[in-house]
């Protein structure tokens, strides 16, 4: 008699479960690559502009058509436009800078004011020194003003030795007197 035999066929097996764990495995042999990836670039490329400028497909850094920090500026670091009302002129600021005995501070307000054109102090005359020698060089240049300027320059040349202010005379170019957007 005929025997039947009984064909053993293998089990169905979901393919869409190795389809996944296969590309797990190559998702992480990929990233494996990266992972020596320096610290400073993985900053750079999870940073916000750099994550905007992938997202609309426009990675050209440094390029005229797309700079990053204009695309990425946000309500809080967005600056209010300099008006006539808002931006006080540079001689208005420097006398607004003038402490009460007649100096000026070396300060990054004084520097802003100053549209950053303060040559380095020399070697042995102290940073307020310098700082007043120049201010009162730049303000004694505006002779149209000397009403206004010649109480607070007599009061900054009190505290100026003559040859520290000579020296500011010649080294200190011309500073331009609208004023300086940004200037508080």
């Amino acid at each position: 008699m005929f025997r039947l035999r009984q064909f053993h066929h293998p089990p169905i097996v979901d393919t869409s479960a190795i389809v996944v764990a296969m590309e797990s495995i190559e998702q992480k042999l990929w990233l494996r690559r990266y992972k020596r990836f320096d610290p400073f670039y993985e900053a750079l490329l999870r940073s916000p502009p750099s994550m905007l400028a992938m997202a609309t497909g426009k990675i050209s850094i440094g390029s005229p058509t797309f700079p990053l920090a204009k695309a990425y500026i946000t309500s809080a670091t967005a600056e209010v436009p300099p008006t006539s009302d808002n931006v006080p002129r540079t001689v208005d600021a420097l006398l607004g800078l003038q402490q009460p005995d007649g100096r000026w501070k070396l300060d990054a307000a004084f520097l802003h004011t100053m549209h950053h054109l303060v040559p380095p102090c020399p070697s042995g005359v102290g940073a307020a020194m310098w700082a007043t020698a120049c201010a009162v060089a730049a303000l004694r240049r505006q002779h149209e003003e000397f009403d206004k300027l010649e109480h607070p320059c007599e009061r900054g040349l009190t505290q100026v030795d003559s040859q520290v202010f000579e020296w500011a005379k010649h080294q200190l170019p011309s500073i331009p007197l609208e004023g300086n957007p940004g200037a508080s």
